[in-house]
Order: structure tokens, then C-alpha cells, then sequence
């Protein structure tokens, strides 16, 4: 098997061959199950009162608060309908913060038998093995089915009735057989990564992974361990399948580190990431405005900066908001220059993350960065002007928009466009996202390189794995135990 053809596998995920036609693409727990911020919050809020240590919790509470995936499927467990693979804009886009709230790592539904690609299958499996990919090295089955019955319960099937697991995977083309495909191939990933790492004496310590799992906890507030565990349950998830994701996940960034090279991206590469910017803008004014006509010619980017100060009382009151507001008069009926907003921001700012930035908040090209607060009253001040006083994260606000950058939706005009005209920012922006691109890529080809290296021999799926249910009613060619006819 070649290099070559693990990529073709990994990049061509989601097609069958030519004469089964073409798939739906099923969500993964990374595109489309892992949970925003907002869920977690949500969830961990239900934790603190409701929530129980079951793997497998599929209550209507917390399918409330799973990702859009989920909740595309009908309040019933044991009815429920797929997921749609292209669910509706928010009233805003917003990027996802997608969290490893997973064991499943990436798992990429191919719907394809491996053996097209160049794996060897076997008649014979050795007792418990699902594949063989050296001399003496097996792949559990088990871990396998764990793999599997984890992304189940993730896409919110974890007891739903076999009739509903069985009409998901046919809204995708796909079978058990093709699902433990796909984990397979990711868990082979994960073995080549370790070997190659192990070769290089690269290690991760408990120490790093703790301090990972802390800065998660941190980051969403997780101050209650016990919390913290029911949230990851509520995800099919175990604070030690958690720990091993990000153990994995830090190996293989010391191994990309250590052994790939990434170029600094091209202004053609630079460029195309800005024309996918604005192709995803365009793409969503024009289903978001009632009259065509009244579309934008561009995105507008806006840069800000923020003046906050604490509450005093830990909750919003009127007197913090009319302090802020003495602030914001005499800001506004000064200069109004950067120069007295970052004076204004060193001497009465009490947040130390805002005033070390000298209120600075930069480019808002991706409104994830900040707080929903924040974007919200982003969007609605206008170029030159102040947003009204609110309070945010524990503190009273108000923001200044000092300039403004628009990326035009026009081929011809984003063809012409001159980057290094482009305000520093935006440009630093859309050059570590080609970068990020470019990085990405290289990494897929050196993972399918490390995985080419083994010779692969790839086991019939046994009868009686848990996931596995009758597809006759949706495939003529698939036997009753839902393998490949």
C-alpha cells in the first residue's frame, strides 16, 4: 500500500465507487457533534444539578444541549431522524469553537471498503483482532468497537433503537461495516504517529497533559471537578479517555514539530484564503437578505477597542454603568484619537488582560474570537462611533471603532487587490490561516506516509459487535449482518 493511496483514503472520505454513486457527507465528531462554547456551558450548568455519570445519557435534557447535528434529531431516542449535513445559518456566522470533548479524535467517514484502496483483507482474524499491521502488531477489536459506540453516543445514538441507528447511517450511504472502517484507519494513524514518535524519543509527560486538562478547565470555567466529569459523560466521554485525547494530540504536534517543515505561505496562497473569505460572506448575505439588490459589495471588517472597568459588586448596577459613561464622555468630547483612548485605558482600566493591550481588541475578522457579548455590540456600532456602557465577563464596557476594512465579494476586485496594502492585522490573519491550510495538508500526506510504512492486513467485522444492526431494508447488497455484499 502507498502513501499515495492512504491520503486518496483519508482525503477522498465520504464518496463510494462508481456505480454505489455519491454520499451524503455523515458528521464527524469534529465538524459536526463537538459541542460550542455555549453547550458547555450549558451542560455544565445542567451537571451541577441534574446530570449523571452514564456514558450513554441520552435524556432529552441533555439532547438540548448538544451541537447542531443533534439537534436536527427528533426529542425521542429511539426515533430519531438524521442529522442534517447542512443545517441552517445562525443569524450571525460564527465559527464553532470546537472542543476534544471526545476519545474519537477525527473520524472521518470514508464509505469505502479499504481493500479498493490497496489494504490486504484476511478471512482468518487472530482471536480479537481487527487488523494486523506488523509482524506481531494487532489491533484490538475491542478498541475498535469502543471507537465506534464512542462517535454513537456522541451523534446522540448511544441507546436509540436499532431501526433509528439503522436509518442514520443509510441517510449517509453508510453501514457498521464502513463506520469501523473509518476507526480503524484513524486508530492506525494513531499507532503510526506513537511508533514514529517513539523512533524520535519524543514523549509527552503526565505533567503536560495535566496542565492541557487544566487549561481546558480553565478556559470554561470547569471549577468543580465533579462537574467537569458529568459534562464529559454527558458526552459518551471519561475524564481518562479525555486525558489519553490529549495526550495523543500533543504527541502529535511534538512530531510535526520535530519532523515537517511548513513554508511560509505564497501571496497566491495568502490570496486565496482571502477569496474564500469573502465566497463564504457573500454566500451568506445573499441568503440572509430579502432583496437581492440590497447585498453589500464586501465584508465589512471592523477593528475596536475596549474600555472596561470591574464590577464593583460582581453584577451589573447602574452605578458602574454611569461611570463607564462619565469615561465615555470624556473620551468622546476630547480628541477621540487612539492615543487618548489607550491614555484613557492605562490610567482608569482595571481589567489587566484589556489594559495590557491598551484596549486594543484588533481585527474582527473572526467574531469567534470574542465573547457573544462583544460581537453582538461589535456588529451594531457604527465606523468612528461608541457603543452604548454593558457589561461582559464581569466587567462594564464600552467600544470605539476606530476604522474599518472591507473585503469585496467581486472576483475581478479581490484578483487586483493589494495585500500589502492591507492594514497588518488582516493581513497577519489571512497569512497564518494559509499557513494553518498549508500545515494541515502536509500533515495528512505525513500521517498517510507514517501509516503506508505498515503492512496492513484488515479483518472481517464479527457479527456481534454492538453497533452492528441489519441494512437489508436499505441495501440489496448488504447482507443482514450490515457487512459489505
Amino acid at each position: 500500500m502507498t502513501a499515495e493511496d492512504v491520503e486518496e483514503l483519508v482525503e477522498d472520505g465520504g464518496r463510494l465507487d462508481a456505480d454505489e454513486g455519491e454520499q451524503a457527507e455523515a458528521p464527524s465528531p469534529e465538524a459536526a457533534e463537538a459541542p460550542s462554547a455555549e453547550s458547555v456551558d450549558g451542560l455544565a450548568a445542567e451537571a451541577e444539578g441534574e446530570l449523571t455519570s452514564e456514558a450513554e445519557d441520552d435524556s432529552a435534557e441533555t439532547e438540548g444541549e448538544l451541537s447542531e447535528a443533534e439537534d436536527a434529531s427528533s426529542e425521542d431516542a429511539g426515533a430519531r431522524t438524521p442529522a442534517d449535513p447542512e443545517p441552517e445559518p445562525e443569524k450571525r456566522p460564527r465559527r464553532k469553537l470546537v472542543i476534544a470533548l471526545v476519545v474519537v479524535a477525527v473520524l472521518v467517514v470514508l464509505g469505502c471498503a479499504f481493500g479498493i484502496y490497496g489494504y490486504a483483507t484476511g478471512s482468518l482474524a487472530p482471536a480479537g483482532a481487527a487488523a494486523k499491521y506488523g509482524t506481531f502488531d494487532y489491533l484490538d477489536e475491542s478498541d475498535v468497537t469502543e471507537y465506534v459506540m464512542t462517535y454513537k453516543t456522541q451523534m446522540g445514538y448511544g441507546s436509540a433503537s436499532d431501526d433509528s441507528w439503522a436509518a442514520f447511517l443509510a441517510s449517509y450511504n453508510l453501514t457498521p461495516d464502513r463506520l469501523r472502517m473509518s476507526a480503524v484507519n484513524e486508530l492506525l494513524s494513531v499507532k503510526a504517529i506513537e511508533k514514529r514518535a517513539a523512533e524520535l524519543g519524543i514523549t509527552v509527560t503526565d505533567a503536560e497533559v495535566d496542565a492541557t486538562v487544566e487549561a481546558f478547565k480553565d478556559a470554561y470555567a470547569f471549577d468543580d471537578d465533579t462537574i467537569f466529569e458529568n459534562t464529559l459523560a454527558a458526552y459518551g466521554q471519561t475524564l481518562e479517555g479525555f486525558r489519553e485525547t490529549e495526550r495523543q494530540a500533543l504527541l502529535k504536534e511534538k512530531l510535526l514539530q520535530a519532523d515537517l517543515t511548513v513554508s511560509d505561505p505564497t501571496e497566491d496562497e495568502i490570496r486565496d484564503t482571502v477569496k474564500t473569505y469573502a465566497a463564504y460572506y457573500e454566500s451568506y448575505d445573499k441568503e440572509n437578505t430579502a432583496d437581492i439588490s440590497q447585498v453589500p459589495d464586501g465584508h465589512t471588517i471592523k477593528h475596536s477597542y475596549c474600555f472596561s472597568i470591574k464590577l464593583e459588586g460582581g453584577e451589573p448596577s447602574l452605578a458602574d454603568s454611569e461611570k463607564v459613561d462619565s469615561y465615555k464622555k470624556a473620551f468622546q468630547e476630547g480628541d477621540m484619537t487612539v492615543e487618548a483612548f489607550v491614555s484613557l485605558v492605562s490610567e482608569y482600566c482595571d481589567v489587566d488582560e484589556v489594559k495590557d493591550a491598551g484596549g486594543d481588541m484588533g481585527w474582527g475578522a473572526d467574531l469567534a474570537e470574542y465573547s457573544e457579548t462583544y460581537a453582538n455590540i461589535l456588529e451594531k456600532t457604527e465606523v468612528g462611533g461608541l457603543s452604548p456602557s454593558f457589561s461582559d465577563d464581569g466587567a462594564e464596557c464600552f467600544i470605539w471603532v476606530d476604522r474599518a476594512y472591507v473585503v469585496p465579494y467581486d472576483e475581478a476586485a479581490l484578483d487586483s487587490l493589494d495585500l500589502t496594502a492591507m492594514p497588518e492585522g488582516l493581513y497577519n490573519y489571512f497569512s497564518d490561516y494559509a499557513l494553518y491550510i498549508n500545515r494541515s495538508n502536509l500533515s495528512s500526506s505525513y500521517v498517510a506516509d507514517l501509516v503506508a510504512k505498515f503492512d496492513i492486513i484488515l479483518y472481517p467485522m464479527p457479527s456481534d459487535v454492538p453497533y452492528n444492526v441489519d441494512m437489508s431494508a436499505y441495501y440489496v447488497s448488504e447482507s443482514t449482518d450490515g457487512q459489505e455484499g
